[in-house]
């Protein structure tokens, strides 16, 4: 017995034991490790920096002239920021490669909102509203700012009602339909088949393209309370179509 209890005092400690104690020795050295980091967030002050170079227009190396604007800017952003002035300002096949001052040939529309759309690729900040959602959206789509499209057309997409009401809702439905942006699309048709009645009492109403409402007109899920109004377009659509015919026949 005598024996038996020195040989269990004296044993080694097991293995198991031992792996115990290193995983706790382990465990203590990462969370000392994790203990001597920290994380650095300092990008709103380098936001900062680049919204000051955008505004004080400091050490700008092109300059971009739209309508009778020149707008100061650095090749960097725009290229980093736009696959389009990416191709423009790097690649020796364009012209404008090599430019320090590039003239750029804007829709009209689009001209009055440009410092809005380079301010953005500065800073990734703009404030999209109904009046100028569609210039922004365009400038995006041409410049390839792809995310400042995903932004406008959701935008669009939730607030159709509203572009109905100022007057706006044909031409988002022409753009979008004319670029395959196809959920705002379908999101004005849908507007227009089921608020029939209302839209059409809009002055925006009369800048409906007459392919584009024949097209809306025939679908079954159209909603109208009086009949009447649909015969009366009907009837509006047939003449249209009949002037069309003879005038194509004159020429």
């Amino acid at each position: 017995m005598d024996t038996q209890d020195y040989e269990d005092d004296s044993s080694e400690p097991s293995p198991s034991k031992s792996r115990r104690k290193g995983s706790a020795h382990s465990a203590d050295i990462e969370e000392i490790d994790e203990s001597c980091q920290i994380m650095v967030n300092n990008s709103d002050n380098v936001l900062r920096i680049l919204r000051n170079l955008y505004h004080d227009k400091e050490m700008c190396d092109v300059y971009l002239k739209v309508g009778n604007k020149e707008y100061g800017a650095h090749r960097l952003i725009l290229c980093a920021t736009s696959d389009v002035f990416q191709a423009m300002l790097m690649c020796p096949k364009w012209s404008e490669w090599h430019e320090s001052r590039v003239e750029l040939l804007e829709l009209p529309i689009c001209e009055g909102f440009f410092n809005l759309f380079l301010e953005y690729l500065y800073t990734g900040k703009i404030l999209i509203t109904h009046t100028n959602v569609m210039p922004i959206l365009a400038l995006a789509d041409k410049y390839i700012v792809k995310g400042l499209s995903r932004v406008c057309l959701s935008y669009m997409c939730k607030h159709v009602p509203h572009a109905a009401s100022h007057n706006q809702l044909f031409s988002w439905l022409q753009y979008s339909t004319a670029c395959g942006h196809t959920k705002v699309m379908e999101t004005c048709q849908n507007y227009i088949k089921w608020n029939f009645e209302a839209v059409a009492n809009t002055p925006d109403f009369s800048n409906f393209d007459i392919d584009m409402f024949t097209r809306i007109l025939w679908q079954n899920d159209i909603v109208v309370h009086n009949e009447m109004v649909t015969m009366t377009f009907e009837k509006m659509n047939n003449f249209w179509r009949h002037l069309q015919t003879i005038s194509r026949e004159r020429l």
